[in-house]
């Protein structure tokens, strides 16, 4: 414990083993030290005091370590909650409780909940920057500290849309969890949030294994919002996976949970993916009037995004042009006021096709495709790919049609 306070201590003090070590021990002792072997007294007292602390301050800090421990673990139960209201005070008063006393492994952690908070605020340039600050003490973290800091270094990769290292961090995270006493809505909150870094990255059969795991420990709490959520995702999830019977079983406990609390973005995230998946099946009086349902309850600038985007598409896909066309218009003013660059794309698209085949064609196969691709959103690739498929096919440009048939198929399968 004395070894890694002082490496600890040495690291933010940005000293190296040998300034450290300079007149008091060789680089090599001190590095024993640092690693857990003992050492006497004096030398201990010298490294401290060069460090700018007293010995005694660190031989038995325990005066406050039961209460700060608690009160960590209630600001990681807030923040999961996003409870600003219970989060901010709590932060406030950690901070001052750690400054009276020295606990090294709780002031990392501490660190690493306000990374955590920075991520809910949406700082993630900030939190990006602190959580790489805080590697340079990686192996001075105690069991918990190195779960918080994969754990939220997933949860930055997940807000970043980087599902591939979001992945690598949360699988980390589930190793260091094992190692450690942790309640069961702890395990369902990692369950979950791997779960929708799998959906990110569209493998839907290990998304549904993660949400069915959530699921069923926030049954048994009774957690309804978080049981929404699960049926929620796993409707999604079977949707894309084209498992339409499981899809629309999910959406519908999801609904019965979402009026429970009156949680009106939800509901219109729901019935804009009814909606969807009546659409896909060919029921599109049902899938429109859902859709609609959607825009007329409140959301978020990107979801009634989507969900007008859908709404034009099938309006076009169903001759009624004039629809088209308005929807489109209202979806690309939309999306240029609250610069959502994925639906001006898609919106630009849907234009193009009612003016122009070939210049569709042409803005398909350089800008949307390459840029959906990049975003591994393989629903919309596969969409866009198989409508040039069918237009080369129709041109009898029958090696362009092969080669689109083949990247709507691949990016099919991308969706596991």
């Amino acid at each position: 414990m004395i070894g890694k306070r002082i490496r600890y201590y040495r690291k933010r003090a940005g000293l190296t083993l040998e300034k450290l070590a300079e007149g008091i021990c060789s680089i090599s002792y001190l590095s024993k030290i640092e690693n857990g072997e003992k050492s006497s007294e004096e030398i201990i007292r010298l490294l401290f005091k060069r460090l700018g602390m007293t010995y005694e301050e660190h031989i038995n800090p325990q005066t406050l370590s039961v209460e700060i421990e608690k009160k960590l673990m209630e600001l990681y139960h807030y923040l999961n909650e996003q409870n600003a209201d219970k989060v901010i005070p709590l932060l406030k008063y950690i901070h001052k409780q750690l400054e009276k006393d020295s606990f090294p492994e709780y002031q990392t952690r501490y660190e690493l909940l306000h990374v955590k908070w920075l991520i809910v605020q949406d700082c993630l340039v900030d939190a990006e920057s602190e959580l790489k600050r805080l590697s340079l003490f990686y192996d001075t973290m105690d069991n918990y500290s190195k779960y918080f800091y994969h754990l939220f270094k997933g949860c930055l990769y997940f807000h970043m849309s980087d599902s591939k290292n979001a992945l690598v961090n949360y699988q980390r995270a589930e190793k260091w969890f094992s190692k450690l006493e942790m309640k069961e809505r702890e395990k369902a909150e990692l369950n979950y949030e791997i779960a929708c870094t799998y959906e990110q990255y569209y493998h839907m059969n290990s998304c549904i294994n993660y949400a069915n795991r959530a699921l069923e420990i926030y049954n048994k709490e009774y957690h309804l919002k978080k049981i929404s959520n699960c049926h929620l995702l796993l409707g999604i999830a079977n949707r894309k996976s084209l498992n339409f019977n499981a899809a629309e079983y999910h959406f519908r406990q999801a609904l019965k949970f979402t009026e429970v609390y009156d949680d009106q973005e939800t509901s219109s995230i729901i019935y804009y993916n009814l909606g969807l998946m009546h659409n896909v099946q060919g029921h599109t009086n049902d899938g429109i009037s859902l859709i609609k349902k959607s825009l007329h309850i409140p959301s978020t600038h990107e979801n009634h995004g989507y969900a007008l985007f859908e709404l034009a598409r099938v309006y076009l896909f169903t001759n009624h042009i004039h629809e088209a066309k308005k929807t489109t218009y209202k979806g690309l003013l939309l999306s240029r006021k609250y610069h959502l660059e994925n639906h001006i794309l898609l919106f630009q698209a849907l234009e193009l096709k009612m003016q122009e085949e070939e210049a569709y064609y042409a803005f398909v196969h350089h800008q949307v495709i390459p840029y959906f691709k990049k975003k591994r959103r393989w629903d919309i690739v596969a969409s866009f790919a198989e409508d040039l498929a069918d237009i080369a096919y129709k041109d009898r440009k029958y090696k362009n049609a092969s080669l689109y048939y083949r990247t709507a198929n691949e990016a099919r399968k991308n969706i596991k």
